[in-house]
């Protein structure tokens, strides 16, 4: 693979940006008009400030699943668990502890999932392929949830807004997580299930430092005991 220039990898890294910022608004005022046609015309739906934490939460939820789909894979794949991070929750492997912590790091509010495989041969690869794709496939799931919100938008249209949330910001991180994409220390999901396919394993330092990586994870993230 021939290396491009710093300004064209930059060119190409701007445009994915934008992207992924079309998307973000699109679904951002898709979720605010599915509200607000849910909650039209129906006499009984009346604002309230509860509504605001609970879609916060929804959102969170949302990222969440996301997380928890690449560890649910990973430990089905019999890697060893390490560390989950979604909005404020923190939970760590501390030595054979399971700890559960407050996230003070709010630059990984968005998700972070790492587990490491316990045994290292020719399966591996298809190893990591379960785990990384194990993400996008519960943020699927989630998006599935859209249809509830549809059935329950006359009966219930407050548990039908939040549900609304949550199946649309998991149907947009599963589009976003498998865009293949890098981004410094990042790969999207997506650009990992395309090296684990075309089986560019990469150099051996490099390799053992993408092994515990999931979600964006930053190699600096990794498990000291990687």
């Amino acid at each position: 693979m021939v290396l491009q220039s710093f300004p064209n990898l930059f060119r190409q890294l701007q445009k994915r940006f934008a992207v992924l910022m079309t998307i973000s608004v699109l679904a951002d005022g898709g979720v605010g008009y599915g509200i607000g046609h849910i909650l039209k015309g129906t006499p009984h739906a009346q604002p309230s400030l509860w509504m605001i934490p609970t879609f916060v939460v929804m959102v969170l939820l949302a990222l969440a699943l996301h997380e928890a789909g690449h560890v649910i894979a990973g430990l089905s794949a019999g890697f060893r668990f390490h560390l989950f991070v979604a909005g404020p929750l923190r939970i760590q492997r501390d030595g054979d502890r399971i700890t559960f912590r407050l996230n003070r790091i709010a630059s990984l509010w968005g998700g972070v999932a790492a587990c490491t495989p316990q045994t290292f041969g020719p399966e591996l690869a298809g190893k990591m392929l379960q785990f990384t794709a194990g993400g996008p496939m519960f943020s699927a799931l989630g998006a599935i949830m859209l249809w509830p919100a549809f059935v329950l938008r006359n009966t219930s249209p407050n548990a039908a807004a939040c549900l609304l949330v949550l199946g649309f910001i998991s149907g947009a991180l599963c589009f976003a997580t498998l865009m293949p994409m890098r981004l410094g220390g990042f790969v999207s999901d997506g650009g990992r299930i395309l090296m684990l396919l075309r089986g560019e394993r990469g150099k051996p330092p490099l390799d053992r430092a993408c092994r515990p990586v999931s979600g964006g994870t930053s190699p600096k993230l990794a498990p000291p005991t990687v």
